[in-house]
């Protein structure tokens, strides 16, 4: 590609040729493009045509910006989840970010084995992570998912997107939830990350969604604080 002056036929020429390495997998869905500046390197462009042309496939779906962290090809979603939500909601409007702490492939383990109904030595892939609006610590969220059904998830960035983003993705509905809360006192490690002294009171909420079969299809824990956090449930009645 020619070095440019900012010329938009520059840059549609950019979109194209990106376009084309996310819809030939040589950017995967879920993980992060090259940054404006090995694309302005890679291709002889100025920053300005970069972003510009990036910015095209933002606003057409096929990329998503993550401020402070980069750029990530979209997961496509193919079918609907289940009706219903369930959550926690903010009592104030805010802005979430997301620090990811620990994202491995690790063995189930007995106690993993049994929430999602596979062998002990099976892999699943463990993410954790913390939810911020700004420096303001909201909850601490870990998540547990066989690898057999969501085979090369190592491969996500979960700072770009959520888990029902994954879900989706891999088609996969969640059709029913098994749900416990609880308030206990929080422990040194997750106080640190919450802004917490030690034994103070949070919300502990575990969670497993089940496919049609009754397949478990995800483990999930929050640690939250109660003084900034709601817990929200709604309920749909089934059709008979």
């Amino acid at each position: 590609m020619p070095r440019d002056d900012g010329f938009p036929s520059y840059r549609a020429q950019l979109r194209e040729v990106l376009r084309a390495k996310i819809e030939e997998g040589e950017y995967p869905p879920g993980t992060a493009i090259p940054s404006e500046n090995e694309l302005a390197a890679a291709y002889g462009l100025n920053r300005r045509t970069v972003r510009e042309a990036v910015a095209l496939l933002v606003r057409e779906g096929l990329l998503r910006s993550v401020a402070g962290k980069g750029v990530y090809v979209r997961l496509k979603a193919e079918t609907r989840l289940g009706e219903g939500e369930f959550g926690f909601r903010l009592r104030e409007p805010h802005r979430l970010r997301r620090q990811v702490l620990k994202k491995a492939l690790r063995a189930a383990g007995p106690y993993y084995g049994r929430k999602l109904a596979i062998p002990a030595d099976d892999p699943l892939f463990h993410v954790r992570q913390r939810v911020l609006e700004g420096s303001q610590p909201l909850y601490v969220e870990e998540f547990y998912l066989p690898r057999e059904v969501f085979p090369g998830i190592e491969g996500i960035e979960f700072m770009a997107f959520s888990v029902m983003e994954v879900f989706r993705y891999y088609g996969r509905t969640s059709f029913r939830t098994e749900q416990s809360l609880e308030i206990v006192p929080v422990d040194p490690g997750d106080g640190k990350l919450l802004g917490l002294s030690e034994g103070d009171p949070i919300l502990l909420l575990e969670r497993r969604d089940f496919d049609e079969a009754g397949r478990p299809l995800a483990f999930f824990r929050y640690r939250t604080r109660g003084d900034v956090c709601d817990l929200r449930v709604s309920f749909r009645r089934a059709p008979r």
